[in-house]
């Protein structure tokens, strides 16, 4: 009983400290109440604990380690036979956790199904587990992640004993109603919705009615009823304001601002976000106040104010980024920033506006830009401890990964099994007995539990010519709704700024007519009459618009040019892009890609290798089954004798011992992986697949085996520890995926978050002698130049002068993504 007593004074301290707003404190209270909890065979009472912490969680805005509470609390409450939870527990490991950030309207006010505050009371609570199930639902629906929060509220609202809650239910069937807004589905969600209404009108005080109201309002401003859509938010603001709600006023007045902003009332509008903003302030509503502060900006702008436009939107961004931080995952980070593009969007196009009259805000532009661009992957990448090329033979890399880490299907392992998540959530959070073990977010998806810390080896020579890293030029694209901003850096980071009238949509469309006259969009029907377009006029007319108007600024003395892409642009070889004086683009600068400046300076601010130290691991032709499955089709895999052929050529230009080769069945996946972090240069002669729609499944073939499919998908490479300073991936399609504001989410970036320096990748399907011709080159060059984009420029250049290979289809796929050193 003592031990009870102990838990009770130390929930009412963290109770304390949450209305003193100590939420560190908090924190460590209730993980002082849990390890407590843990000693005692009362699995209710630490089912109550988990739901406080989660809820503390909530309020200090670590959402993702809130998720993680609430179902440790879940999985406690299943050692109540009586209860039958296994099930359920069961369905919320299957359900993918992909992300849904849609579009900026202001976050949902959300009924909260909090336990009792006695402690006691809360313990025995009939409808726990219903309360346990919102909770969790609650807290997916804020990342946002609707598949696992509908998942919740479906099982809240199949457990029996909510028949005697009606509050709850009605709570649960709100929160599908706003679900199923966000998915599209008007009419079933304003059925749940108006479900929802009745049983709070039935069992709650009128003011409970508020935030199904809001809800409501949303979906008829989703039909065009603006009148309606006006009254019901009207209706829900009075309710917040006679129940003292600030919080919630905050989130319906910010909504309410952005139907005002799309009718053109801008005045109104404004006002109301101002307001929003204010109450926002009082109660520390970051969510409310990011989206106010954009509306609030749209305003200002639309009014002529661009300074005050400017402040507004910088502290949305500002915001955002506070946000953004909080997420774990490669899917949860560039999610989140697609879902607000439209921020980072507005405030570069009021730069622009700036720019108009002071070329000089073309830099406060690119700034912004430079913001926009990778900063998922950037935070990937410094998140992990990018870290020294490997000595040769340490031991290193994914030898004791299990065979499923990071697949991500329903039902299989997304962590190392003895990764204790509440341990990691808070400090002075209490380490758990063997036997309890609290879940990770159970939906599977990219494992979101930070990386068990590595064993380094120490680094080998170090070329001193890479240090410090030499000045490139810049040509920075991001391509905006009805235009597109053009930037060149010179090397002393002097900015030159142009718009381009092309917006994304006229972008995409051009790009995709040139890669069809190019031949190489596998998904164009042929010409009816079978004659291809020319693409030499396109790739005149592209460069006129993308590199033209700013190439003056670019560098002239063999200094490499770093393009940064944007949206369809990654899609687009600029290697073959035609100059007015017939020059093309690979010959005027030796190219390099990234997704962003920073991502590149970090990898260019590691220490390299000396050319001398190069160990090469070379694949070719593993043996794979004849098709595999993705995409819901069977993909053909036949053997690739020219890829065999390719690995032979490479690996008799690397010095005797300082090559494995890999051919046919000996190239499966444990011995690549396993081999991979002992070399310096890995070369991938096999099978692609990119798949856009699930871009992290995107994988390379290697040999099958009993044990696995011989798959190395981008999750799988993502998990692995490579400092390899080269990759090249001589495949088809290993430089596509899914186009983000945040890059191309695929094969390139798994390996650049894994750590490899650079990666070499093509963009569309390329033949086999064309490949083993610039392969052999390329490798020559850069093993006497140790300048990768200069030898890259070099072989597509001796490539181009065969007779057989003059068309930029066989030339120009490749792209070199990372450091050129």
């Amino acid at each position: 009983m003592d031990r009870y007593h102990d838990i009770v004074a130390l929930e009412a301290e963290a109770q304390a400290a949450e209305a003193a707003g100590r939420s560190q404190d908090a924190l460590v209270a209730h993980g002082r109440a849990l390890a407590l909890a843990s000693e005692l065979d009362r699995p209710r009472l630490v089912a109550v604990l988990f739901s406080r912490l989660g809820a503390a969680l909530e309020t200090a805005g670590e959402i993702q380690d809130a998720v993680i509470a609430y179902e440790s609390g879940l999985k406690a409450l299943a050692a109540d036979p009586d209860l039958d939870l296994e099930e359920v527990l069961r369905s919320l490991g299957v359900v993918g956790k992909q992300y849904r950030w849609s579009d900026l309207l202001a976050p949902p006010d959300l009924y909260a199904a909090s336990p009792s505050d006695d402690l006691s009371a809360a313990e025995t609570d009939p409808v726990f587990a219903v309360r346990l199930l919102i909770d969790i639902g609650n807290a997916y629906l804020r990342q946002p992640q609707d598949a696992p929060a509908a998942n919740a509220y479906e099982q809240a609202l199949a457990r029996p004993e909510i028949a005697s809650a009606p509050l709850l239910r009605g709570y649960a069937l709100a929160h599908l109603g706003i679900i199923r807004r966000r998915a599209g589905e008007n009419v079933t969600a304003e059925r749940l919705l108006n479900e929802a209404l009745s049983l709070l009108t039935a069992h709650a005080a009128p003011a409970e009615r508020r935030r199904a109201l809001a809800a409501l309002a949303g979906i008829y401003r989703d039909r065009g009823e603006i009148d309606r859509a006006v009254a019901a938010y009207q209706e829900a603001l009075a309710l917040y304001v006679g129940a003292d709600d600030p919080l919630g006023a905050g989130r319906a007045g910010a909504a309410f601002g952005h139907l005002l902003l799309a009718q053109g009332r801008i005045a109104e509008a404004r006002d109301l976000f101002e307001w929003a903003i204010d109450l926002a302030d009082q109660v520390g509503d970051a969510e409310t106040l990011w989206h106010a502060c954009y509306g609030l900006g749209r305003c200002r702008e639309a009014e002529g104010d661009l300074a005050g436009a400017v402040i507004a939107l910088r502290r949305s961004l500002d915001l955002v980024t506070h946000r953004q931080a909080e997420l774990r995952t490669d899917e949860g980070k560039v999610s989140f920033l697609s879902g607000v593009r439209e921020i980072f969007d507005a405030l570069i196009t009021v730069h622009l506006a700036r720019a108009v009259a002071d070329p000089a805000a073309f830099a406060d532009a690119l700034a912004v830009v430079d913001e926009a661009h990778g900063r998922a992957l950037r935070d990937l990448m410094g998140g992990r401890g990018r870290r020294p090329p490997a000595k040769e033979n340490a031991v290193r890399g994914p030898a004791n990964l299990p065979a499923d880490w990071g697949a991500g299907a329903p039902g299989e392992a997304v962590g190392p099994g003895d990764f204790n998540p509440v341990s990691q959530m808070a400090p002075g959070m209490p380490s758990f007995p063997p036997d309890f073990n609290p879940v990770s977010q159970m939906a599977p998806g990219v494992p979101s539990a930070p990386a068990r810390e590595p064993v380094l080896p120490e680094p080998v020579q170090v070329a001193p010519e890479s240090l410090p890293p030499p000045p490139l030029g810049r040509l920075v694209y991001h391509v905006l709704a009805d235009r597109s901003a053009v930037f060149a850096v010179t090397p002393e980071g002097e900015v030159t700024g142009h718009v381009a009238a092309l917006g994304r949509d006229a972008l995409a469309a051009q790009v995709a007519t040139l890669r069809r006259a190019l031949g190489v969009d596998e998904t164009a029907t042929a010409p009816a009459d079978g004659q291809m377009l020319d693409p030499a006029p396109l790739l005149r007319d592209l460069y006129a618009a993308l590199v033209t108007p700013v190439a003056d600024a670019l560098p002239t003395d063999d200094v490499p040019v770093v393009v940064e892409p944007h949206g369809p642009l990654w899609l687009l070889p600029f290697a073959a892009l035609i100059a007015a004086d017939d020059v093309w683009l690979a010959d005027r600068w030796s190219l390099l890609y990234t997704p962003s400046a920073a991502a590149l300076d970090e990898i260019r601010g590691e220490p390299g290798l000396a050319r001398a130290s190069h160990k090469a691991l070379v694949v070719g032709n593993p043996t794979t089954a004849a098709a595999a499955a993705a995409a819901g089709r069977a993909i053909p895999l036949p053997p690739l004798p020219g890829a065999e052929a390719e690995a032979q050529a490479v690996a008799r230009l690397f010095p005797t011992g300082r090559c494995t080769l890999l051919l046919g069945p000996a190239a499966d996946r444990e011995t690549v992986e396993r081999l991979a972090a002992e070399h310096s240069i890995l070369h991938l002669a096999t099978h692609g697949i990119a798949l856009a729609d699930d871009p992290l499944a995107s994988f390379l073939t290697l040999a099958a085996t009993p044990e696995d499919d011989g798959r190395l998908t981008a999750r799988r490479v993502m998990a692995l520890d490579l400092p390899a300073d080269l990759v090249t991936l001589s495949a088809c399609q290993t430089g596509l995926g899914k186009l983000s504001g945040d890059g191309v989410i695929g094969l390139s970036r798994a390996f650049l978050v894994a750590g490899a320096r650079s990666v070499l990748v093509s963009l569309w399907r390329i033949d086999d002698q064309a490949t083993a011709a610039l392969m052999h080159s390329f490798y020559q060059n850069y093993l006497r130049l140790g300048d990768k984009a200069l030898a890259l420029q070099r072989a597509i250049s001796i490539l181009r002068s065969d007779p057989d290979f003059t068309h930029p289809r066989y030339w120009a796929p490749f792209a070199l993504v990372g450091a050129e050193r």
